[in-house]
């Protein structure tokens, strides 16, 4: 109700209605279980991604990383703070894949990624644990549970170590573009030019770091 409040009285309606995108975008829900804090929290942090004037540099892979290593709400919904090198969790992984980030197939069908990409990527997400003793729990990396062995992931081999163990970004391999038209269709009714979608597209990837496929992320918008 608070939130809706704040929709309804805000000076700048654009930032509350893009936060409200990235939230139908990494989606979580209450009916989870997920405390109230947590919820909270993680609807603050989607909406320093959409206050572009509070955080002029933010970045979409940032804000992925921030969902992967920092947010509670997001490991409690899809089970991340379960995930540890000796039984990996693919859930998160695989949502990451699918829905947050490159999705099932590009323009022509042919699909961006496997069932290995999915188990790697999860065993490169592992050590990031929740500790339930704060409010609102607070997501911890545990060394211990990391699997820090090398991992090959979308065609790159090296250990993928998780980023706050001082190792390689997963969330780098490979930084498609956030589907372009699904934020078009957010703000604008008619269907976005071609010449749009490629400018748009072309944009991001020229701010997100370089990856060995970025030559073809033009055909992952959905």
């Amino acid at each position: 109700m608070e939130w809706l409040d704040t929709m309804q009285r805000s000076t700048n309606p654009f930032v509350e209605r893009l936060t409200f995108f990235w939230h139908r975008h990494f989606a979580v829900s209450k009916d989870a279980g997920i405390d109230s804090p947590s919820l909270l929290t993680y609807r603050d942090r989607l909406r320093r991604y959409a206050d572009f004037p509070t955080t002029p540099t933010a970045s979409f892979s940032n804000l992925a990383l921030e969902m992967t290593t920092q947010d509670s709400a997001m490991s409690q919904y899809l089970t991340g703070f379960l995930n540890v090198k000796y039984a990996p969790n693919e859930n998160y992984a695989r949502e990451f894949m699918e829905l947050f980030t490159l999705g099932v197939t590009d323009a022509n069908g042919n699909p961006n990624y496997s069932q290995s990409d999915v188990h790697n990527l999860a065993r490169a997400f592992t050590g990031y644990q929740l500790d339930f003793a704060m409010t609102p729990p607070v997501v911890t990396f545990t060394p211990s549970v990391a699997d820090t062995a090398t991992k090959t992931i979308l065609g790159q081999t090296r250990a993928f170590d998780a980023p706050s163990a001082g190792g390689a970004d997963p969330l780098a391999t490979e930084p498609r573009a956030i589907s372009v038209r699904e934020l078009w269709n957010e703000f604008i009714a008619a269907a976005i030019p071609a010449d749009a979608l490629a400018s748009l597209t072309s944009a991001y990837l020229r701010s997100a770091p370089s990856c060995s496929r970025c030559s073809a992320a033009s055909s992952a918008t959905r």
